[in-house]
This record gives C-alpha cells, structure tokens and sequence, in this order.
C-alpha cells in the first residue's frame, strides 16, 4: 500500500468555574452604584515565575473594565482613575496596596472599588497543543471598607491538534497558533471577565448624570493666515464644565495634546509646530466626564501645516572679514529663514543670528 497513513486527533475545550460569596444584606442596604476598577496586582509566585505577569495583569484588568461597560454600574473611566491614581502616587502597586478602600474611594468619587490578585497565568504547550488558564481573586469593597463581594474565577481553553504520521491540517494548527499567542490571550481574558462580572451583584439601574458640555473653543496662531510653519506657536482655551478630561486634535489624523485646566471650566493648552508635522483642516476639543461620556467643539479656524525637512543650502562657504567671519549660502526653494550658530567657549552651541531670507 503506498503512502503514510496519518492520525489526528482535535482538541478544543473551553473550562470555566467560580465562586462567589456576596454579602446580600449590606449590598441591599446600600448597593454602591459608582465604583472603579483598581489595577489588577500579581501575586507573588506569579511574578518570581512570570516575568510577563503585569502586562498580562493589565490586560485582564482592561477587559474587565470593558465587560463592566455592559452592567448597571456607572465606572469611572480609565483617563479620571489613572489621574487621580498618578496624583496620589497610587501607579506604585505597593502604595495603592497600603491605601485603604475609604481614602481610595474618596479620592475617585466612587461608591466601591473592585480591586484583587491575578494569582495564576499558566501556558503549557505540548507539540501544537495548548492550554492556558486564568486565576484571578476580587473583592467588590466599598467605601466604608464593607467587603461586598468576593470572587474567585478560573478560567481555561484547552485544544490543538496531536498528529502522528506526515500529514498536517494546516488551518486547524494556524488556529491553534493563534490560541496560543497574545490575541488568544486577550480572548480568554475576554471570557474570563465576563464570567466575573456576570457573578457580581448588580445595582439598580443609575440615572445617567448629564452629557458634559464645552460652551467655548478658541484657537489663536502667532503666524496670520492659514498655512502654518515650524517654531509657529497654537494657543488653546476650552470653556465648559468643571471636571472635565479636554484633549484637541489637530486635522483629520495628526495627535492629540492635553489641555489643563487653570479654572474651574476653563481649560489651557500650547502646541508648537515642529519639523516634520504635517496635518490639514480643523482644530477640535474633545471632552469627556470622569465617567466616560462625551462632548466635541470645533474651533472656526482652519490650517495647514507641511513642516518636512528641506535639504542643507548649497554652495556654504566661509570667509574671514577682520576679526570676524562671513558665512554665504544658497537657500534652497521653500526656506523662509536659516538659523545661524557658533561654538560658544566650553563647547556648546549658541544662536548667533536668524537672517530672514526676502
């Protein structure tokens, strides 16, 4: 008989189990409404084990955030909980670990905190088998330190595919591959959160607080017109309500800078146009409350900004006059001024002249 007889044998198994220990009678007596997921810690057997323990900490911690979107809970938003967390110096995990629910509450404008410990993160490979798993324990706290709920979750997905012979089943290991690498982990993490906040108590349904609003949006360049160059300076002045995360955007595409807020509605900001930017059209403010809902402002004015790099003048040449020198160049099409620097004694460099070109 000719040729090789091959056996495969596929797996795909999903595993999942929870426990949950709610304190029913306080939870209904005060069943918290606004709460914030703290940063998932890692354990630390994880950690001396795992050196990708925090990054795969974060993920589980944003994934969480995302399913709890779907709940009756109102979350503060990923942007107010790192401000606050880096104000306080709470981005240390040690330092958030010794704070005590009420401060940290007090401090987000939260009813409760979910916070816990990703306790387990295993990955065993096998061939083209795989299985990797998710432990995690949380407890639902909240302000006055009262443990509301605790949970502790385990989820894992087992499959792949055991050959034996010299045939392969090329798109059911390109599968497990892909189980198997970080997107396959971000989908157990995916699961794994949604099995949790599917077993923690619910609060009734919260009347939405009011969409924040920006009543102004302003835009003052330091170059009249609209074409924009490097060294150009923007002013930026939003007006609004009071507490509100701004972020303005430049063009259709171009990045977003930060504006602070000097008063209370009244939020300030500077950009300055760099080599290399390049963007066209409007200026737009984007707001947002603590708890992720939304607003925008379009500014009346309008730019273009094409600040690439020109090429070095040609025909430079240096010639002594007296006790001084001369420098003479050929500007290349599309410069408007040159820069013009010596070697100060002590070796640094100092600006000496800017010759505006006609």
């Amino acid at each position: 008989m000719r040729g090789l007889v091959a056996v495969a044998l596929s797996l795909a198994t999903l595993a999942g189990c929870s426990s949950v220990e709610v304190d029913e009678a306080a939870f209904e007596h005060q069943p918290p409404q606004r709460i914030a997921v703290l940063p998932l810690e890692v354990s630390s057997e994880l950690a001396a084990e795992d050196p990708g323990a925090a990054h795969e900490a974060t993920i589980v911690t944003e994934q969480l955030r995302a399913s709890l979107e779907e709940s009756t809970y109102l979350q503060l938003s990923t942007a107010a909980l790192r401000r606050v967390l880096r104000a306080r110096g709470w981005d240390d995990p040690a330092a958030l670990r010794a704070a005590t629910s009420r401060r940290v509450s007090d401090a987000l404008g939260v009813d409760a905190v979910l916070r816990g410990r990703l306790e387990a993160v295993d990955n065993l490979q096998g061939g083209v088998i795989y299985r990797r798993t998710i432990q995690a324990r949380l407890r639902l706290v909240r302000r006055d330190g009262r443990v509301l709920a605790t949970l502790v979750a385990r989820e894992s997905d087992t499959g792949g595919l055991l050959l034996l012979g010299h045939s392969q089943l090329l798109e059911t290991i390109d599968k497990t591959l892909i189980n198997n690498s970080e997107h396959g982990f971000h989908h157990l993490s995916a699961r794994f959160s949604e099995e949790i906040v599917s077993k923690l108590p619910q609060p009734p349904e919260l009347v939405r607080p009011a969409e924040p609003a920006l009543s102004d949006f302003q835009v003052e360049a330091s170059r009249a017109g609209e074409r924009l160059r490097p060294g150009d300076r923007l002013v930026l002045l939003a007006k609004g309500d009071p507490g509100l995360f701004v972020r303005v955007r430049f063009g259709q595409s171009y990045g977003f800078l930060t504006l602070e807020e000097s008063s209370p509605g009244v939020y300030r900001g500077e950009h300055v146009i760099t080599l290399g930017e390049a963007w066209e059209g409007g200026v737009r403010a984007l707001a947002s409350d603590p708890w992720g809902q939304g607003a925008e402002c379009l500014a009346a004015a309008r730019y273009r900004v094409s600040a690439r790099a020109l090429p070095a003048p040609t025909q430079l040449s240096w010639v002594r006059r007296g006790e001084g020198s001369e420098l003479r160049w050929e500007p290349v099409p599309g410069a408007s001024a040159y820069a013009v620097q010596s070697l100060a004694p002590g070796g640094a460099l100092r600006r000496t002249e800017e010759p505006r070109l006609p």
